[in-house]
């Protein structure tokens, strides 16, 4: 399995540093930032080029469901047999994909009881 985070401006950059505090192995896990000034079409092909010849299944990971970041991994995956997108990240979720290796309903459960209100 290939973990592809695809996020906006430094977060891939922030979500790499600190996953590296809680994971020694990072190397199937690759990080790309989406800048406000970058073509998305630019970036959609490179992204398409670099991952189609891939025969793992590859899983992007990014950050806001509605936006250019899963727009992009959409439609690399539409093209790609072996490919799942999971948007709307955090830092449980993306630690349990690498750990499990691969993305289900029940780890995207767990990603979600990790978000609560503690004080109000």
């Amino acid at each position: 399995m290939l973990l592809v985070i695809l996020t906006h401006g430094a977060l891939a950059q922030a979500y790499k540093e600190v996953l590296g505090n809680f994971i020694a192995d990072l190397s199937r896990v690759e990080f790309h930032a989406i800048e406000e000034q970058d073509n998305i079409e630019t970036i959609f092909v490179e992204l398409y080029e670099k991952y189609k010849t891939i025969q793992e299944e590859i899983i992007f990971a990014t950050d806001i469901t509605i936006s250019s970041s899963s727009n992009i991994a959409y439609r690399i995956a539409k093209k790609l047999e072996k490919s799942k997108v999971v948007t709307g990240i955090n830092l449980m979720l993306l630690i349990q994909i690498i750990e499990c290796g691969h993305i289900n309903n029940e780890i995207v459960d767990l990603a979600k009881n990790e978000i609560k209100i503690i004080k109000e």
